[in-house]
């Protein structure tokens, strides 16, 4: 059997990777009702309290903020990754 051995990601590529699919996991499901748990089940407390929300509802808000969450979430990564890129720097000019 062969093994398939890919080159190891750079540790702040990887960092970045899990980042944003974390972010991506979370965000989903502010689209549409459904794809996840604890949005439907927010549904259904609302719907026991006498509150109707529908679908449309809900993805008439989701197209809205959706998007400036993504645009939000990918600039703090961004920030993120160019201050640890910085800060890097800054160490290694600091040793020499």
């Amino acid at each position: 059997m062969t093994r398939l051995r890919l080159p190891a990601l750079p540790f702040l590529f990887a960092c970045t990777f899990i980042a944003a699919t974390i972010f991506g996991c979370d965000l989903g499901p502010n689209l549409t009702t459904v794809g996840s748990l604890a949005t439907v089940l927010w549904l259904l407390i609302l719907r026991r309290r006498n509150i109707e929300v529908s679908g449309l509802d809900y993805f008439k808000v989701g197209i809205i903020v959706t998007p400036l969450m993504l645009l939000a979430g990918a600039l703090t990564i961004s920030f993120l990754i160019a201050l640890n890129t910085t800060v890097k720097s800054c160490k290694r000019e600091v040793k020499r």
